[in-house]
């Protein structure tokens, strides 16, 4: 890594069949578009996810030692190289809504955590939630697109991690439960937490989720009402 924005290594396109893998773009690509690197540090890309049809792609540019984030997207073809926002918003936690509508959890306005969903190339910059979503969760949307899900980090005091499902077309955020997330966990280091990530399963009718709230690292299913 003796290179600070490496024009050999970023953001590649794999053949699944072959495996030819084509640089799509460089992180010396994006030198220009992200906050300045420190001497010692350097710039690389990770979270990389496709829209919901494969033609765009989402990921994070970071760079150490402090890992300051940049948002970006760009076409499947290399087009359209597109920040997703102003300076000092950042990036977290992200999924698509459609082919061109992003959820990602940043510094709204550069002050305030936030689940923001905008229109890729434009600043039509939603919080959602009405101030109760207000913080950095691992939000993702159903497939049907009636629904999103999100999570907390464990509270302070109580060790509880909440999870969240809010109605995409009122904005009513619903609680689905509360989980304790014991400190021993932590106390063991990062790789030992465990957030509960929650995910959805085709047909919109799971949501699939980590915790250990019985005291040991398992996989949960909670099954909706249809009505």
């Amino acid at each position: 890594m003796d290179k600070q924005f490496p024009d050999d290594d970023g953001l590649f396109l794999i053949n699944l069949e072959t495996g030819d893998a084509n640089l799509l773009l460089s992180i010396h690509d994006v030198k220009t578009q992200v906050p300045e690197v420190p001497e010692d540090g350097i710039e690389y890309f990770n979270h990389v996810l496709f829209s919901r049809n494969g033609g765009k792609i989402f990921w994070l540019a970071r760079a150490t030692p402090k890992r300051n984030t940049t948002s970006f997207t760009i076409n499947r073809d290399g087009t359209n190289l597109q920040r997703c926002f102003p300076d000092g918003w950042g990036g977290s936690h992200f999924d698509w809504l459609s082919e061109n509508e992003l959820m990602i959890t940043a510094d709204y306005n550069a002050t305030e955590k936030a689940h923001i969903l905008f229109t890729i190339g434009e600043q039509n910059y939603k919080r959602l939630g009405n101030g109760i979503l207000d913080y950095d969760g691992h939000g993702t949307f159903s497939p049907d697109k009636k629904w999103m899900v999100t999570d907390t980090y464990p509270s302070k005091g109580l060790y509880e991690q909440k999870l969240y499902l809010m109605d995409m077309q009122t904005e009513a955020v619903l609680p689905l439960g509360r989980f304790h997330h014991s400190p021993r966990f932590r106390d063991q280091g990062k790789a030992a937490a465990c957030d509960l990530h929650p995910r959805w399963s085709p047909n919109s009718d799971m949501i699939g989720f980590n915790s250990v709230t019985t005291g040991s690292r398992q996989v949960y299913i909670l099954k909706l009402n249809e009505n």
